[in-house]
């Protein structure tokens, strides 16, 4: 390398070094208010959070069976050996 490459590597490294530390010091010092919800948008959020609650709650017409039904019961249609 010759003397204007190092004196451009050097110009280009103080440049980024820059950038970074304004992009540093931008995230830290950075003040703007947090968004707020609205009015509307907690109307909806409330109605949506009691409608699922109220969906969640509601018995089921028919009951279902969480028992699975045995090999050999399937395999005969149903039918039992048991009198």
């Amino acid at each position: 390398m010759n003397e204007k490459d190092y004196w451009l590597e050097n110009m280009l490294d103080s440049f980024f070094a820059q950038e970074r530390k304004k992009e540093q010091n931008n995230f830290w010092s950075n003040r703007e208010p947090k968004q707020r919800v609205s009015k509307q948008e907690r109307d909806t959020v409330n109605a949506l959070t009691s409608f699922i609650t109220v969906v969640n709650g509601a018995p089921t017409k028919e009951r279902v069976s969480t028992k699975t039904n045995s090999r050999r019961r399937l395999a005969s249609g149903g039918v039992t050996a048991r009198v």
